[in-house]
């Protein structure tokens, strides 16, 4: 348990997330259910602390905290001409007030690395982490060929399929110039700042003929002051996302947790 001090504004409480395999009758069933050993924020006026008047911001989550992460199951894919390549898994569903977008952080721990030799099947392979917003619905028209896959298909967790873009300038620990938290067996944990404003109004998310870098709300998201982000894990090797691979994130555990930056 965290010791909050009278000056802190918010305290942090603790779950736990996990990608597992499961195997029945005879059928090996990758079962990708990411959730938390990780951290998520509370303002203090909704912590049941004794403290002089913390209002939480406009829009933030019902349960006060600085934002609501959901464990995620969906696999990504991108766009390639014709066809759809798989690129990663969803670990997860992050909503904060809009006037958050900017002061989140976003932690992520890869906590079982020693299993990294075994999964990764190639010694300069590399986790990457990003994070991810609605351009519009239906999957992306571009092609996306770039290893930091700035272009991604995605399922919501009211099953509506969008096309996503990558925050390529965010920020944080171990983040590489395209936004990308780069895990590996011996850079295990680091964190994401996101760096695109979405303080202003957000048009809901509809078909569209291009691919335009514009944030829209998702359906999931009824209130208009809050946002929604996306974490996701790719597998990735200096030659680019291999296919193959994709499938062994399910053996992977990862700490996930949001709190203000």
């Amino acid at each position: 348990m965290a010791l909050v001090h009278a000056t802190e504004l918010e305290l942090r409480t603790f779950a736990r997330s996990k990608l597992a395999r499961s195997r029945r009758r005879g059928f090996l069933v990758a079962s990708i259910g990411v959730a938390f050993l990780g951290t998520t924020s509370f303002w203090l006026a909704n912590s049941g602390v004794i403290a002089p008047g913390i209002t939480p911001p406009l829009g933030g989550p019902a349960s006060g905290a600085v934002a609501e992460v959901t464990a995620m199951t969906a696999n990504v894919t991108r766009t390639n001409g014709g066809a759809t390549l798989q690129t990663g898994v969803t670990l997860a569903r992050v909503v904060f007030a809009s006037s958050m977008t900017t002061s989140l952080r976003i932690d992520v721990d890869w906590t079982n690395a020693i299993q990294g030799t075994r999964v990764l099947n190639n010694p300069n392979a590399q986790i990457s982490v990003g994070i991810y917003h609605t351009i519009h619905t239906g999957n992306c028209i571009s092609a996306s060929n770039s290893v930091d896959a700035p272009l991604i298909n995605l399922t919501d967790t009211d099953l509506n399929t969008y096309c996503a873009a990558l925050d390529q300038t965010a920020t944080g620990k171990w983040v590489s110039t395209t936004g990308k938290l780069l895990l590996s067996r011996i850079q295990i944990g680091g964190y994401l700042i996101p760096s695109l404003d979405g303080s202003g109004a957000l048009s809901a998310c509809a078909s569209s003929a291009t691919d335009t870098n514009t944030w829209c709300q998702p359906a999931s998201i009824t209130d208009p002051n809050q946002r929604a982000v996306f974490v996701v894990a790719s597998i990735v090797t200096p030659g680019g996302i291999p296919q193959g691979q994709q499938a062994n994130l399910s053996s992977l555990t990862f700490f996930l947790g949001a709190q203000r930056h």
